[in-house]
């Protein structure tokens, strides 16, 4: 995303949210959708960010102390 090439790094973060959803890796799935949120702010889409990020922060819930959920928070 940092070289300019977000509709591509959003192909690739729907396959890597699929894959992960397909074995239940729940807090990868907030990860991945963690990512997305931020490709759809560069290109200035807010509402599917705001989406994608309450997405984030449901698969995170449960680990209370993440990191990423905190980031996540923040960001909202």
């Amino acid at each position: 995303m940092r070289e300019g090439r977000t509709a591509a790094a959003l192909a690739l973060l729907d396959t890597a949210g699929a894959l992960t959803g397909r074995v239940g890796e729940r807090e990868q799935q907030g990860i991945v959708a963690h990512f997305q949120a931020m490709a759809h702010l560069t290109l200035g889409d807010a509402a599917a960010a705001r989406a994608l990020l309450a997405r984030a922060l449901a698969a995170r819930a449960p680990a209370r102390r993440s990191v990423r959920l905190h980031n996540a928070l923040y960001l909202l």
